[in-house]
């Protein structure tokens, strides 16, 4: 099976995925204790106006009623008006994409720069001083929690030695400029690579660890190779391949992150969103925002998968 074919594929297979996700999604939204009726209306209206109003939204029709509205609504690309802001989701999510791509490329590509060197010395000194040191720190930063992580540096660099904001992603009134975005890039994403960096570097050097147990890196030093050849050339570049796939299951667990370090910081973009549409039971936003978010994960996936067929020749697309 050629490339094209796979992916195509894997798409039409990622069709139901969505349509179930979309359905326990609305579900658990709709399900939940609390409603906008809670948010948006004064317990002094008459019920009649509110029942109006419900009507309004769109709430009084019974859930299945509901469901395929919102899937009519989907299939011609329309997201829905936030109930709070009275404005089309989609333009919403169009300009809070920009803010989220900056901080988790930022994240990610640094927890990757910083992580798989980190792995490399803990294997290469494995049940060593470095080895011990740099495994407790990751288990150390692996169990912290990303808001009270978040904390921790608002704490340190903002209140006691005001090195950095303490929120947003510019300065109020003041011109734009790619540094001031910089100084308020620093925090969030300093965050975002603690909070994925162990990970990383634990599955490096558990990878390289197992790799180097093999029969072929065995034969190679039988060969008379030093040992930096067998473990740069032959180890590190095979152990790197599973490494690809975790990096995309990371994503999953930085959205997750992403919500959290957004809404500390104060950070315009999805996660923000998310945590604001979450709080004002804004039903539109946040079944978008879980579409985007589901969207994001199977492609980043099948990205990791092609990548991964395209590193080691044994895979095939079949």
């Amino acid at each position: 099976m050629g490339l094209g074919r796979y992916v195509i594929k894997r798409v039409l297979v990622a069709i139901p995925l969505i349509f179930g996700v979309l359905a326990v999604n609305f579900m658990i939204i709709h399900l939940a204790p609390g409603g906008p009726q809670a948010m948006y209306m004064d317990p002094r209206i008459p019920p009649e106006m509110r029942f109006r109003l419900l009507e309004n939204l769109g709430l009084t029709d019974p859930l299945h009623v509901q469901f395929y509205k919102y899937l009519s609504s989907l299939v011609r690309g329309d997201l829905g008006v936030s109930f709070f802001q009275g404005v089309p989701v989609a333009n919403l999510i169009a300009q809070r994409i920009p803010a989220t791509l900056l901080l988790m490329g930022s994240g990610l590509g640094l927890a990757i720069l910083i992580g798989i060197p980190l792995g490399v010395i803990a294997a290469r000194r494995a049940n060593g001083v470095s080895d011990r040191l740099i495994s407790t720190l990751c288990l150390f930063g692996y169990a912290m929690p990303a808001f009270w992580m978040g904390l921790l540096l608002l704490m340190t660099f903002t209140q006691f030695y005001h090195l950095f904001p303490a929120g947003g992603m510019m300065t109020i009134g003041a011109p734009f400029s790619i540094q001031d975005v910089l100084w308020h890039l620093a925090l969030p994403v300093m965050c975002l690579v603690l909070y994925s960096l162990a990970g990383i570097t634990l599955f490096v050097r558990s990878s390289l660890l197992q790799v180097l147990r093999q029969d072929y890196i065995t034969t190679a030093r039988g060969k008379g190779l030093k040992e930096r050849a067998v473990f740069y050339r032959h180890a590190l570049r095979n152990s790197l391949l599973p490494v690809t796939t975790n990096i995309g299951v990371s994503l999953a667990y930085l959205l997750s992150g992403a919500v959290v370090v957004e809404a500390v910081f104060s950070w315009p973009g999805l996660g923000l969103l998310t945590f604001d549409a979450v709080l004002q039971r804004d039903y539109p936003v946040l079944l978008a925002l879980f579409l985007v978010f589901s969207l994001m994960v199977i492609a980043v996936n099948l990205v990791m998968d092609i990548v991964y067929g395209l590193l080691d020749p044994r895979i095939t697309y079949g």
